[in-house]
């Protein structure tokens, strides 16, 4: 009986979460600065990806800044866009994760 009412909360709290987060989440910089702007992530954009893909083990569910070097290490942004999975980091523009 417990198992079937954890499967029915979570069943109900996966579309909740979908409709619960913001569309748009602006990643604060490490350090105060000018340029360029802080990155902006669109869950938009990320559609097809699930949220368990990034939460919690690539991204927590809070909001944080962190460096291109940690992209580098293959961290964050670049665990997915690798080459590979994604288009790589050092392949985009600036602009790309970098809007105004």
């Amino acid at each position: 009986m417990r198992r079937w009412l954890l499967a029915g909360a979570v069943l109900f709290a996966l579309p909740l979460a979908a409709v619960t987060s913001p569309q748009d989440v602006r990643l604060p910089p490490l350090a105060p600065r000018e340029r360029p702007a802080p990155s902006l992530f669109s869950h938009w954009r990320h559609g097809e990806q699930q949220c368990f893909n990034c939460h919690p083990a690539v991204f927590a569910q809070q909001r944080f800044g962190f460096t291109h070097a940690q992209m580098n290490e293959g961290r964050y942004c670049a665990a997915c866009h690798d080459g590979k999975r994604g288009k790589a980091i050092s392949s985009m523009k600036c602009e790309s994760c970098h809007a105004p």
